[in-house]
């Protein structure tokens, strides 16, 4: 029975790929030869030796995937058993390397519409809440403004319209009133009861903060859960 740290098993684990990847790259498992020599066509090495070596080469990748699949269960099976206080409640491993890859996908496309990622769940939920609230504030804001731009152009149209072209430029009390009913009547206002833009800073930092403290625990966790293989 072999004991060790979380953190040593997936160090191990990384290992363990890389060396597995690399035999499999670099070892000769088929080669072909003339009926009338006896060593092989590429490495001019005695049929007999090929076959052998091939079949102990084989051999030993097949027990180094079968040492990590008995590794990754062990890792898979500590994840689930062992849990995590958090600041939002108790949590498995698994449950903590999950949020904590969700919180770590920044969501950057300013849209209104959701995207695959966020309906999968692969983005976690109060980015994407802020996300679609800083594109709301966004495109309102730009509409108020495209909006009141096009008022102040109509009012001054007006303006010059009543003057006439003679009295262009001049200041009458009489149509200034009216130009400024106009403006008042028409003017685009935003409509934000929740704050958007404040909300949308407190989820955000929250979710920052919240990445710090799950980075830190499952550091500490992975440095003293052990597992047995």
């Amino acid at each position: 029975m072999e004991k060790m740290t979380l953190v040593e098993a997936l160090d191990k684990k990384v290992l363990l790929q890389k060396r597995i990847h690399s035999r499999i790259r670099t070892t000769g498992f088929v080669e072909w030869h003339k009926h009338n020599e006896l060593r092989t066509a590429r490495k001019k090495q005695k049929v007999a030796e090929f076959e052998a070596d091939a079949r102990a080469s084989y051999q030993s990748i097949m027990d180094l995937i079968a040492y990590y699949d008995k590794l990754n269960e062990a890792i898979s099976k500590a994840n689930a058993e062992n849990k995590i206080e958090t600041s939002i409640g108790e949590m498995s491993i698994a449950g903590v390397i999950a949020r904590k890859d969700q919180l770590s996908r920044k969501v950057e496309n300013m849209g209104i519409l959701i995207d695959d990622d966020e309906i999968n769940g692969n983005i976690d939920l109060e980015q994407t809440l802020a996300r679609q609230l800083e594109t709301q504030l966004a495109y309102a804001l730009k509409k108020v403004n495209e909006q009141n731009q096009k008022n102040n152009t109509s009012a001054e149209m007006m303006r010059n319209s009543i003057l006439g072209r003679e009295n262009k430029g001049k200041e009458d009390s009489a149509v200034t009133s009216v130009v400024e009913a106009y403006l008042s009547e028409n003017k685009a206002e935003l409509i934000d009861p929740i704050g958007a833009e404040a909300q949308s800073k407190k989820l955000r930092e929250e979710n920052e903060k919240l990445l710090m403290e799950l980075n830190v625990k499952l550091k500490i966790a992975n440095a003293t859960v052990e597992i047995e293989i």
